[in-house]
């Protein structure tokens, strides 16, 4: 229910980052905003909006408690949001980092090709696991254990995007390092001048708040996807109720209790920790997401602002 309420929390907020991008002045006129934050946004919104439906919970797991799930039963589950947030999310932070940094808008440009080989990647994403009926109806509700590392491989494009910054970012950093080294043998110095070294320190500092924010923004997506990635790929382990740790489970609880006999059973069944890790960084992407480009100040004085003018001259009176 936590993490139900997050997710919920998570749609409400991207929902609130749409309509400032698309209402507010300021933000209005942004080429970036109606090619690729809008619809980072709304891939968020598809990932997190199932979370409405716990009311019902039987139907947002997939299953209930005496009807064994079965493929048509994941109406609720939008499994291709997951390729469309990563997708969208390393465009996003990608184009951040071309612009900031290399001046390029090349994303921008092609924008209508990445929309075409994002939503058919993520559309082929939803509909192959429930065609093949390998959706999970477990507890992350998502691919089947035994085909969550193959789902996973194609979302390995965020590493490129993290790659990319890492990379770029040590590049200007030599660049910055090198222009003052050369300044410094032009004053025929064997250390930076107090000038000179200020200056390096002041272009370091514009590269950061550059980057920052693009960089945060890509870390926090490999963090999520690495973390889902390691789940299903190592600790998401299927239980074969045939198997000699099963009977000898079944045998403890006769005499003994769930806690004590856990021991037995635990190191068979997925990681509780990691489990709500991955849980908790799902359901709260769209809270980083809001916190990291939409958390201002600005942003909310701007709101305020436009709303008083608008109720203000609703009560301004109609002279004859």
């Amino acid at each position: 229910m936590t993490f139900g309420i997050l997710g919920i929390l998570a749609t409400v907020l991207m929902v609130f980052l749409i309509a400032s991008y698309m209402y507010l002045p300021s933000l209005h006129d942004s080429v970036t905003t109606k090619k690729i934050l809008i619809p980072f946004a709304l891939s968020v919104i598809v990932f997190s909006a199932t979370d409405f439906f716990t009311v019902h919970q039987e139907r947002t797991q997939l299953t209930s408690d005496v009807v064994v799930t079965i493929r048509y039963s994941t109406a609720l589950f939008a499994l291709g949001g997951a390729y469309a947030l990563a997708g969208w999310s390393s465009l996003l932070f990608v184009h951040l980092h071309l612009l900031s940094v290399w001046r390029s808008t090349f994303i921008t440009n092609h924008i209508i090709g990445f929309h075409i080989i994002i939503w058919a990647i993520s559309l082929l994403a939803m509909i192959l696991p429930v065609v093949t009926n390998n959706v999970s109806s477990g507890n992350t509700c998502f691919i089947t254990p035994e085909k969550g590392a193959i789902y996973y491989i194609p979302m390995s494009f965020i590493y490129i995007a993290f790659i990319l910054h890492v990379f770029t970012f040590g590049y200007i950093t030599n660049v910055v390092l090198k222009a003052g080294g050369d300044g410094d043998k032009r004053h025929k110095t064997r250390g930076l001048t107090s000038n000179d070294n200020l200056k390096v320190d002041n272009s370091l500092k514009k590269v950061f708040r550059l980057q920052w924010r693009a960089l945060v923004g890509v870390f926090l997506m490999l963090l999520i996807y690495v973390t889902a990635w390691v789940f299903y790929t190592f600790k998401n382990n299927v239980p074969n109720l045939g198997d000699p740790w099963f009977e000898e489970w079944v045998q403890c609880l006769e005499t003994g209790t769930q806690t004590s006999c856990s021991s037995i059973s635990a190191p068979h069944f997925p990681s509780f920790f990691l489990l709500v890790i991955l849980l908790f960084t799902n359901r709260c992407v769209g809270i980083f997401i809001f916190l990291l480009l939409a958390a201002k100040k600005a942003i909310f004085y701007e709101w305020a602002e436009m709303l008083s003018n608008k109720i203000r001259g609703r009560r301004q009176p109609i002279l004859p």
